[in-house]
């Protein structure tokens, strides 16, 4: 998949859908491409205004003359609490980039407990 065809999809997303949660437009800087094989790609969105997490999966089919896209929210998120708004968390720096490495580096055995 080209640049072309991410931009025509997130064009066509901005034009057509709206966050499920409060029916705000999707702002265009809270749009990211997460992954894509092929004809098939999968974005994630935050929504500015409720802060709703939102996936969409989506396929080129070249057989079919319009656009597939699957959305997936949280079912439970309505508006997400203020304490996980990103304003509340100090940007991410080169310390924390090296000790994260270092942990991995030295660390032995299953990571579970620390993503609970």
């Amino acid at each position: 998949m080209t640049f072309n065809d991410f931009c025509q999809v997130i064009k066509h997303l901005r034009k057509n859908y709206k966050c499920p949660a409060c029916n705000e437009t999707f702002n265009i800087n809270y749009i990211h491409i997460v992954a894509n094989a092929g004809n098939e790609g999968i974005l994630f969105i935050e929504c500015t205004k409720c802060l709703n997490p939102i996936f969409v999966i989506f396929s080129l089919n070249p057989d079919i003359p319009e656009l597939i896209i699957k959305t997936r929210t949280h079912k439970n998120i309505k508006n997400a609490p203020e304490k996980y708004s990103k304003k509340n968390y100090a940007p991410v720096n080169q310390n924390d980039i090296l000790d994260m490495y270092n942990f991995l580096k030295n660390h032995q055995g299953d990571l579970t407990p620390f993503l609970k």
